[in-house]
Parts: C-alpha cells; sequence; structure tokens
C-alpha cells in the first residue's frame, strides 16, 4: 500500500509512516500577502491552508509503498520480518482447543430432548461423589441431576444405570480429547523453522486440529 513515509533505518527498510489522511487539513491561518499601505493599512489578507500532506512532505516525508509487519512496525514493501510461530504458543493452541472439547460438556438425548451434561472438574469431582453414593443404593434408585438446556438449568431424573453411562461415555470423550491432543503435540515436535515460518502452514495446521478434534463424538443417547 502506499502512504507518507521516511526511511529511518536502511539496513531493515524500517520506515516511519504518516497514518492520518493526507487530504485532511493540517492548520490554517491567516496570512498578509500584500505590504500595508496608507490606505489599506492592515494589508491584504487571505486564509493559507496547510493539508496534513503538506505537513509530511515538510518533515520529509513522501509517498512509498509500504507494509505493516505483525507486531505494528512499518516496513518498505517487502522488507517486513517474517512472524515465526514457535511449537510453544502451537501446543498452547491446541490445549485450548482440546478443552473446549473435553470440558464444553456432552449433548444427552433424553426423551426427545437435548440437554448438556457438564465436564467441568467440580461436575466432575461431584458425579464421583454421587457414584459412591449410588453404589450404597437399590439398582432402581432414580435421582435429579442437574443438566442445562441453553442457559436454564433444569433437573434430568437418572437412574443408576444411565448416570453411570454418561459418566462413562463423558469419560471416554475426554481420553479420546487427549489421545488427539499428544498425536497433534507430536506432530508439532517433527515441523520445520521454515513451516514454522510459513503463515499459510501454521493456519493450515490449526484448522487441521480443529477439524481433528471436532470429529471426537460428544453426543450421548439414553433411553
Amino acid at each position: 500500500m502506499q502512504k507518507f513515509a521516511k526511511i529511518i533505518d536502511e539496513a531493515t527498510g524500517a520506515v516511519e509512516v504518516g497514518i492520518g489522511d493526507p487530504e485532511a487539513v493540517y492548520q490554517i491561518r491567516t496570512v498578509v500577502v500584500e505590504e500595508p499601505t496608507e490606505e489599506n493599512p492592515d494589508g491584504k489578507t487571505e486564509l493559507w491552508v496547510m493539508y496534513v500532506r503538506d505537513f509530511y512532505k515538510s518533515v520529509g516525508m513522501q509517498l512509498m509503498d509500504v507494509e505493516q509487519a505483525h507486531d505494528g512496525s512499518w516496513y518498505l514493501a517487502g522488507k517486513a520480518p517474517v512472524k515465526v510461530t514457535t511449537q510453544k504458543e502451537l501446543i498452547e493452541f491446541v490445549a485450548v482447543e482440546a478443552d473446549k472439547i473435553a470440558y464444553g460438556g456432552i449433548t444427552i438425548i433424553a426423551n426427545g430432548q437435548e440437554y448438556l451434561f457438564k465436564t467441568t472438574t467440580d461436575n466432575i469431582t461431584r458425579c464421583n461423589s454421587v457414584l459412591a453414593m449410588f453404589e450404597v443404593l437399590p439398582d432402581d434408585t432414580v435421582i435429579p441431576w442437574e443438566v442445562w438446556q441453553g442457559e436454564v438449568p433444569t433437573m434430568l431424573p437418572v437412574n443408576k444405570e444411565q448416570f453411570k453411562q454418561c459418566f462413562a461415555f463423558g469419560s471416554q470423550m475426554i481420553i479420546s480429547v487427549e489421545t488427539v491432543k499428544g498425536q497433534l503435540n507430536a506432530s508439532i515436535q517433527e515441523l520445520t523453522e521454515e513451516q514454522l515460518a510459513d503463515a499459510d502452514y501454521v493456519m493450515a495446521f490449526k484448522e487441521n486440529a480443529v477439524i481433528q478434534l471436532s470429529k471426537i463424538n460428544t453426543t450421548l443417547t439414553i433411553n
């Protein structure tokens, strides 16, 4: 793109860029264009307008082809340094996407309705407590368990077998997520510097990671 700019480092191609609108008015003042006379003691005056482009030129800037680097600094076109993604950054990305699946809950379909059975750390702890309680209760015991429909909590009656089924499914889902996460992290360890410096390659890797994680089944139907 073209902007008014001034080179500040010949070696790197770094430039200082004028970020304002070149066509905007920078300053207006009244100037005397004729010497005062006896008949016209105040002299003849007119408005003098300086545009932003005029100011840029006055400080040594000129129109140049420039580009902005990933850190916000400006360079001559083709000179901006390429951001190299680190393996640590990719591993962190995979961890965040994996947690969205693992701890985002499972969808329970019961009686033709969909409910969210949470798989947060707190809810898993509660589930462990309920499983221990179920062991000393009759097999036909039914308890109300908090599930969600959108933002609305509701109580879903579940028996011992159904509760165990939900808990086992959620546990297996988390194991599946961790398995895919481990495979992706192993792939990251094998990436070359050239691949990490290739923005398109890194974007494709991230998109593939999301696709692989999204293939994990998070829906369970109970009767």
